[in-house]
């Protein structure tokens, strides 16, 4: 797992020779602002279920447009590619009951420090067993990437406004998968 410190460029060699592999109890790379992610394959995302606790290829919290995520290959995560998330205001509960949302409150936005918007451009994501791409409470620019053969392609929620364009979408089981968000989709391939 890599944690980048702000201003950082972590390019990879080769896409198809370079690879981050997080494994399945952490993120692959946890990103920060003014940072270029470039040049990997990265892989194996997953959950802990006994801390109800969510990992990513790479997670960008609280992270703007001076994050940019391109030109990487997203590989068989069992659940996020790109994780893009807002912190909640007063933190994240720790305890499982904290961060339970009772049905009835589902419908309720949840109150957030800021809107993350970094850029993720120009990557491919393929067999991803949850989303490719998640937003919480976040609007990043997502263009020119391929998605293909994976399960929920992008998904958000909490009032995300992500901008999806130039993208093409090939042989997914959902596209987008949107929940309380008002995202801006144009020019896109969904086949």
């Amino acid at each position: 797992s890599v944690r980048m410190k702000p201003g950082i460029r972590l390019w990879g060699e080769n896409p198809h020779t370079t690879f981050i592999d997080g494994g399945k109890g952490r993120h692959g790379i946890v990103a920060a602002n003014g940072c270029d992610i470039s040049g990997f394959t990265i892989t194996g995302s997953g959950m802990d279920y006994d801390r109800l606790e969510f990992f990513a290829g790479i997670h960008a919290l609280d992270c703007d447009s001076t994050l940019v995520i391109r030109g990487n290959i997203f590989y068989s995560h069992a659940v996020f590619g790109v994780l893009v998330e807002s912190s909640r205001t007063g933190g994240t509960p720790a305890d499982r009951i904290g961060r339970y949302i009772l049905p009835e409150r589902a419908a309720h936005p949840l109150d957030y420090t800021g809107y993350p918007n970094p850029r993720i451009i120009g990557n491919t994501f393929n067999m991803i067993g949850e989303r490719a791409v998640y937003c919480i409470h976040a609007s990043p620019e997502i263009a020119n990437n391929v998605f293909m053969g994976n399960v929920k392609t992008i998904g958000m929620t909490q009032l995300s406004r992500p901008f999806i364009h130039h993208n093409v979408f090939y042989r997914n089981n959902v596209p987008l998968n949107i929940n309380r968000s008002m995202p801006v989709v144009c020019y896109n391939i969904m086949l």
